[in-house]
């Protein structure tokens, strides 16, 4: 068990500050915001407080880790000319021009076979400096060992491949109603919001739950979990939609009138987007009139039960070592953090302008639909 009071103060070199809020009447949820010098705060949101900290404690340690610094080893070289090279333009992780320009690559290794694979800076750090790539947090994870951080961040990447292709084919998504307990309990907390929750097909032996929630003509807020426990899946999901909402009315607090951007290039214009009555209509429409469906609860999948499933369905996943990064204290305290990409699997577009980062194969060819809700 981390000391989180210990992970989270600032003279241990990780973060600027942090603050927790107390449930309200209209912010039924736990909240802890951590500055680690970035644009705007990170954190968690979630009906108890120390499940609370602890998501917001690792949430700050993996996104401190992408922050490019030292290690780990990394060499500059172009794709073709270095063996052992992850084939970004084949996965549709890069831009395909990029396979002669003088990359920076990080030494990591094959899940699974524990192969070594020189992996695109671009397509780790974040933010990323590079035209070549669309950067991303996802896929970012920090706990006790590698093997915890490696299985959280597969599973996001589960996660986000699921979101993004239910978003673009509308295939497979069904209407679930929680049981009596805590998701039913915070569902009837939230006032004045028109609350979903929707199952969406993923890997055998997990589910996977996006849950929304429409707050006025103007704001329409998503989350989504994959898990091998339904309740905890539906739970997760529903507070990081009401975390999102929570964002979103601050930004539109500083921002004031808000119109559609022209394109999405980053989480502030996805934001923006999100703020407008057409993202509003979109989603009451994909969410709507939807067959019910129960979900039921199986048992946690190991890390490598997980890899082959991956590899089953189409992806290989890769995993570099950020550990290196934390600071002393963070890693004396037993932090680890990794972040892990899956060449086969649709990748979470950030910037919607880019001619990659679309997996024709897996999406279906529904693709340039309404840019997904992820932010």
């Amino acid at each position: 068990m981390f000391d989180l009071i210990s992970t989270l103060d600032p003279a241990n070199g990780l973060t600027r500050g942090w603050e927790m809020r107390a449930p309200e009447a209209d912010r039924p949820m736990w909240s802890v915001a951590v500055d680690i010098g970035g644009a705007y705060p990170i954190g968690a949101c979630g009906v108890g407080r120390m499940d609370t900290v602890t998501r917001a404690a690792g949430e700050a340690v993996e996104r401190f880790a992408l922050v490019p610094g030292d290690g780990p080893e990394s060499v500059v070289a172009p794709a073709r000319l270095l063996p052992g090279a992850l084939d970004f333009a084949g996965a549709s992780l890069g831009d395909p021009l990029a396979v002669d320009e003088p990359l920076r690559w990080y030494r990591g290794s094959w899940l699974g076979s524990g192969e070594p694979v020189w992996v695109p800076a671009g397509m780790v750090d974040y933010p990323a400096d590079s035209p070549w790539f669309d950067s991303t947090p996802s896929g970012a994870a920090a706990g006790p060992d590698l093997e915890f951080a490696a299985r959280a961040a597969l599973l996001e990447w589960i996660e986000r491949d699921a979101v993004a292709v239910a978003w673009a084919t509308g295939a497979g998504v069904r209407r679930v109603e929680p049981p009596a307990g805590r998701v039913r309990r915070l569902l009837e907390s939230v006032r004045h919001v028109e609350p979903r929750l929707v199952s969406i097909p993923v890997l055998p032996g997990l589910r996977c739950v996006m849950a929304a929630v429409v707050d006025g003509p103007a704001l329409a807020a998503v989350g989504a979990k994959a898990h091998h426990d339904a309740d905890r899946a539906m739970l997760v999901a529903l507070q990081e939609s009401l975390q999102v909402r929570a964002a979103l009315l601050a930004m539109r607090a500083e921002w004031g009138e808000v119109t559609a951007p022209e394109v999405v290039r980053d989480d502030a214009d996805r934001a923006r987007l999100y703020l407008t009555p057409a993202a509003v209509a979109e989603v009451r429409e994909r969410l709507s009139d939807l067959p019910l469906t129960e979900l039921g609860s199986g048992p946690e999948m190991a890390l490598d039960e997980l890899v082959a499933a991956v590899v089953a369905d189409g992806g290989r996943p890769a995993l570099v070592d950020l550990s290196e990064r934390l600071p002393a204290a963070h890693r004396a305290m037993g932090w680890r953090a990794v972040k892990v990409v899956v060449p086969g699997y649709q990748p979470l577009r950030m910037d919607e302008r880019h001619a990659f980062g679309w997996r024709y194969d897996r999406m279906r060819g529904a693709v340039g639909s309404f840019p997904h809700p992820l932010i």
